[in-house]
């Protein structure tokens, strides 16, 4: 029942709408006249206005035809950088971009899967209970829009978040724990050439302290990263401050407070034992969450793939999505496969085979049986 051809175009459509995390005005009215062919009940929230974007996340509400489930679909309307002026490219089964931009499946494949479905039940008149769909804003930049998403909207038993890479079928049970360190190194400013004994380098520092850190992969749950280095004012001047940005996950919250406490205590004593300081922030983005696969959400996932013939494949994630935010605040939600590969990348792809089996997958979900 679903039209392969018409949700791959309307995925072709998504990805050529610009809208970098904070800049999603264009998608979110698109996304709007889109919902308004299958309700009125539709919401656009302020969340942007908290953070300084210029849109906020939508809500729809689709009233039921059958005895169901109340169901939400969630899916995120912005893309990561570069995605400005995205030119996808088809070779075959697969879709991406031209190599100067990330392509964007991450994630308007998943609303691209959200569309079809409502589409596709219309068409064919399929019962179903009532759905509430949320497409957010600003989810690349630690899910600032899931986050300022009013709580009392969460009117649902479970629901599906449309994001992550893999396959349909894949069913996210378990996601980490994130918290940001941000740091500021403090040395002593002086001139280069004429007497670089007199300043403290705050960016050698900063390295000495980084070369001491575990990061990447700590273990199977836990990682670690820096990945913002700024400062300096010139090469001929001994940087005074160097500002260090960084990041730790795990699914445990013991390993993920001990990461950060490693992270923070490399910073100081580094800094203390060559003469600088550094003043050291640590923010929890956002919480994990882990669900048995015996919950409700994970159960009727899983019968919605085998009634389909797919196997599903349930497995724990290191990335965070809108469903940690939706767990936190007491919905059962799991991300599933949405058929998007190497996403924040300009080499991202999807195969439209994959694609057309996940919105096969998402209509299962919602289809009263």
């Amino acid at each position: 029942m679903i039209k392969q051809d018409r949700l791959i175009q309307s995925f072709l459509d998504l990805v050529t709408i610009d809208s970098e995390s904070g800049d999603e005005r264009a998608i979110c009215d698109y996304l709007k006249e889109q919902l308004s062919l299958f309700t009125n009940d539709i919401l656009e929230d302020n969340a942007g206005a908290s953070f300084g974007g210029n849109a906020g996340n939508v809500i729809a509400c689709i009233k039921g035809t059958a005895p169901a489930p109340r169901i939400l679909l969630n899916a995120h309307m912005d893309v990561i950088a570069p995605a400005r002026g995205v030119k996808p490219v088809r070779e075959g089964s697969l879709i991406r971009s031209d190599g100067t931009t990330n392509l964007g499946a991450d994630d308007k494949a998943g609303v691209a899967c959200i569309l079809e479905t409502l589409l596709t039940m219309r068409e064919n008149n399929l019962p179903h209970g009532d759905l509430l769909i949320i497409f957010t804003v600003s989810e690349e930049v630690h899910l600032k829009g899931a986050r300022a998403l009013d709580p009392a909207l969460l009117d649902a038993e479970f629901g599906f978040t449309l994001d992550s890479t893999g396959h349909a079928g894949d069913i996210i049970t378990s996601s980490p724990s994130h918290d940001s360190i941000a740091a500021r190194v403090f040395g002593r400013a002086a001139h280069a050439g004429m007497e670089p004994e007199k300043g403290t380098n705050a960016i050698w520092v900063a390295s000495r302290a980084i070369a001491r850190m575990k990061l990447g992969r700590i273990d199977e749950e836990t990682t670690a990263n820096i990945g913002i280095i700024k400062g300096g004012r010139a090469s001929n001047i001994v940087p005074d401050q160097v500002e260090v940005t960084g990041e730790a996950r795990s699914r445990n919250p013991g390993k993920l407070d001990a990461q950060i406490a490693h992270m923070k205590q490399c910073l100081e004593s580094t800094a203390a034992e060559l003469g600088a300081q550094a003043k050291v922030g640590v923010q929890r983005e956002y919480m994990g969450y882990s669900l048995p696969e015996t919950s409700p959400v994970v159960a009727h996932a899983a019968a919605a793939a085998r009634a389909i013939g797919l196997q599903p494949v349930i497995k724990p994630s290191g990335g965070g999505s809108d469903a940690n935010v939706f767990n936190a605040a007491g919905l059962p939600v799991v991300p599933i496969g949405a058929a998007m590969q190497n996403p924040h990348r300009t080499d991202e792809f999807l195969d439209v085979n994959d694609l057309a089996a996940v919105a096969r997958f998402t209509l299962a979900l919602v289809r009263a049986q």
